[in-house]
C-alpha cells in the first residue's frame, strides 16, 4: 500500500484480486493449466520457515542436484 500510495485497505484489496484474476487468466490461456495446481510444480518453499539464505541455499542445492549450476 505503501509503495502504491494506496490509503484505503479496501481499494488496496480490490488492486491485488484484480491482479490475481489476470495473471490467473493469463496463465491459464498460454498453458491450458488450471492456476493454482501442484501437479506441475517442480519445487514448492515456505520461506518464512527457513529465512531468505535458508531459502536461497536451498534452491541452490536443488539447482546443483538437477544440473543447473556447477558447484
Amino acid at each position: 500500500m505503501s509503495i502504491e500510495k494506496i490509503e484505503d485497505p479496501l481499494a488496496a484489496d480490490k488492486i491485488v484480486r484484480r491482479t490475481d484474476k489476470a495473471r490467473r487468466s493469463y496463465y491459464q490461456f498460454y498453458t491450458d493449466k488450471k492456476w493454482g495446481s501442484t501437479e506441475d510444480m517442480d519445487l514448492m518453499l515456505d520461506s518464512s520457515k527457513l529465512g531468505i539464505e535458508g531459502t536461497t541455499g536451498l534452491i541452490e542445492d536443488y539447482l546443483i542436484r538437477l544440473g543447473y549450476v556447477e558447484n
